[in-house]
C-alpha cells in the first residue's frame, strides 16, 4: 500500500505540471515566470528548512555529523556551480539573467517542437517515480545513511533555491514588483507550513 501511494503521488505530480505547462502558453509563461520562480524558490526553501532538515535532525544521527554534511555539500554545489567572474566569458549579469528561466518555455525557444518539449517534461517530471520506488526498497538496508541523504537533498534544495532562483530578484524592480516576488516567495513557503500541518494531522488520527 506505501509502494502504491508513492507510485502515485510522484506519478500525479509529474503528470500535473506537464498538464499546466500544456494549457500555458509561450507569451503566458513569460509574463509570469518570475512570480513562479519565486513561489519555486518558497516552496524549495520552505521544503528544506522547514520539514527535511528537522527531519534529518530528529533522528539518532550525531548532529555534527549531519551539519558537517550539509556544509561539505554546500562546498560542492558552490564549486560545480557556475558564477559571476569564473572566466566563463559571460556578460556581467548573465546569470541573474539566465536564473529561473526553466520549463517547456525554453525547450521551445531553443528549437523543440512544442510535442517535443512537452515530451521532455513529461520524462523529467516522471523521474520521481522512479527515485521513490528505489528509495522505498532502499529506506530499510540504509536506513542509518537516511538522515545524511535527507541533508544532502536539503542542502541542493537550499543552493538551487539561492543561487539558481533568487539571483533574479538582484534586478532593479519598482517596490510592486519587489513587493509582488516576496508575496510569491512568502506563498511558497505557506504552501509547505499548509502541507505540514496537514501531514501532522493525518499522522495524529
Amino acid at each position: 500500500m506505501t509502494l502504491f501511494c508513492i507510485v502515485l503521488a510522484t506519478m500525479a505530480g509529474g503528470l500535473l505540471a506537464v498538464l499546466i505547462a500544456a494549457m500555458l502558453t509561450v507569451s503566458l509563461l513569460g509574463k509570469v515566470v518570475k512570480s513562479l520562480v519565486s513561489l519555486s524558490a518558497g516552496v524549495l526553501l520552505g521544503t528544506a528548512l522547514l520539514h527535511v532538515l528537522p527531519e534529518a535532525f530528529e533522528s539518532k544521527a550525531a548532529p555534527q555529523g549531519l551539519f558537517t554534511a550539509l556544509l561539505e555539500h554546500a562546498e560542492l554545489y558552490r564549486h560545480v556551480h557556475h558564477h559571476e567572474g569564473d572566466g566563463h566569458d559571460h556578460h556581467h549579469h548573465f546569470d541573474a539573467q539566465q536564473a529561473g528561466r526553466g520549463g517547456c518555455s525554453v525547450l521551445v525557444n531553443a528549437g523543440f517542437s512544442r510535442r517535443k518539449a512537452l515530451l521532455c517534461n513529461l520524462i523529467s517530471g516522471l523521474a520521481p517515480v522512479v527515485g521513490g520506488v528505489l528509495g522505498y526498497f532502499l529506506v530499510g538496508p540504509w536506513e542509518a545513511l537516511f538522515p545524511y541523504l535527507l541533508v544532502a537533498a536539503s542542502s541542493s534544495f537550499i543552493y538551487v533555491a539561492v543561487a539558481d532562483l533568487l539571483p533574479q530578484l538582484q534586478q532593479r524592480l519598482t517596490w510592486r514588483e519587489t513587493l509582488a516576488q516576496v508575496t510569491w516567495l512568502g506563498a511558497g513557503l505557506a504552501i509547505v507550513v499548509f502541507a505540514r500541518a496537514l501531514l501532522e494531522q493525518g499522522h495524529a488520527h
